[in-house]
């Protein structure tokens, strides 16, 4: 059992929630799905911030689990149930976003009513943006201000080791008052870790949707119905896709 749980929430029904977008507060289509999940072909990469908090975790040798439930195409309340119950973490860190906000805070609660005495650490603008609502309704225990990059991990451990001292770059409350507590030492860059936590992502998912985007694009371009240009189009632009993903995580790693 891992003490954090790190978990990027599925699209609610009818919805594909992209959640790095407009700056964080996230973006949507809508969707023919009648459950929770995120349809295949989409753009659906993690917060990127998770794996930036995965990475400073482990430095910290603080156990923790990932679930990236966008990674579903198709995902039942009984399931998201099951995974709380399974994992059963002393603190969630997640992320909600405007197009999908009450379903978001929804499941959110369902995990507290599955884990009692969850602690919930949300990060993102979204919450940051309704951190007041968010905080007094009893979504979450912590709402991250900024640099949660680094200071996710530290206000995890303050919260585990209960020293609400230490909690940092957020906001809470405190004697039922909003209390927003400033960075003990600002980040200015994100040289505490060597890298994000690349291993947590399935590159493969990633190549699958880039064929299926090539083959929409391809579908574009082509004037004629000829397949064997379609397919060289298709072939050419996943092979770029997937040069890209390798010599992205190549100058990380350098």
């Amino acid at each position: 059992m891992a003490e954090t749980l790190i978990v990027q929430l599925p699209s609610p029904p009818g919805k594909n929630v992209f959640r790095e977008w407009s700056g964080g507060m996230g973006t949507a289509v809508d969707s023919t799905r009648p459950e929770w999940g995120h349809d295949p072909g989409y753009y659906d990469v993690p917060y990127a911030a998770y794996l930036y908090i995965a990475s400073r975790l482990k430095s910290l040798g603080m156990p923790f689990g990932y679930s990236d439930l966008q990674a579903r195409p198709r995902m039942g309340l009984e399931e998201f149930d099951a995974l709380m119950a399974e994992h059963r973490p002393g603190v969630l860190v997640t992320q909600v976003n405007l197009p999908s906000l009450e379903s978001d805070l929804m499941l959110v609660a369902r995990a507290r009513r599955t884990i009692p005495g969850l602690k919930v650490i949300l990060v993102g603008a979204t919450a940051k943006w309704f951190g007041t609502r968010i905080l007094t309704e009893g979504f979450a225990d912590v709402v991250m201000e900024d640099s949660e990059e680094f200071a996710v991990a530290e206000n995890i451990g303050a919260i585990l080791e209960n020293a609400p001292d230490r909690l940092q770059s957020c906001s809470i409350l405190r004697d039922g008052n909003l209390l927003k507590i400033p960075a003990r030492k600002p980040m200015k860059d994100l040289d505490f870790v060597d890298f994000p936590a690349y291993e947590l992502l399935d590159f493969t998912r990633y190549e699958e949707i880039g064929e299926a985007l090539a083959i929409r694009l391809a579908q574009t371009v082509c004037l004629e119905d000829n397949d064997h240009q379609l397919d060289a189009v298709a072939q050419r632009a996943t092979n770029a896709l997937r040069t890209g993903a390798i010599d992205l995580a190549a100058k990380n790693v350098q």
